[in-house]
């Protein structure tokens, strides 16, 4: 199962921000190596997306599968606490989470 959220390329680098940051799992749990590995390969799709979107100004489709949208929105829900409410990046991060959310609910 497919989900589709509209995304501008402001929001799409600030993904990318986020992702910069990533750490390795601590623990060797494999629920922890899992979500690694999928938020990793995830993070491989959105630099290619940025690739082939540079200078695209009108919002364009980022299509992924049901379980990335998930880990993608619960990882986001963890980063966001350490951008500041102030900022561009925040309301980019936020919107979409919020679309992440409709989507998978």
């Amino acid at each position: 199962m497919n989900i589709e959220i509209k995304i501008s390329f402001t929001q799409l680098t600030y993904l990318n921000d986020c992702f910069a940051e990533m750490e390795t799992p601590i623990s060797s749990e494999r629920v922890s190596r899992i979500s690694y590995n999928i938020l990793f390969n995830l993070h491989k799709k959105l630099l290619k997306k940025t690739i082939n979107k540079i200078g695209v100004k009108d919002k364009f489709k980022l299509s992924l599968e049901y379980y990335e949208g998930h880990f993608l929105e619960q990882y986001l829900l963890h980063k966001i606490e350490y951008v500041s409410k102030y900022e561009l990046a925040y309301h980019s991060i936020q919107s979409v989470i919020n679309d992440l959310n409709q989507k998978l609910a």
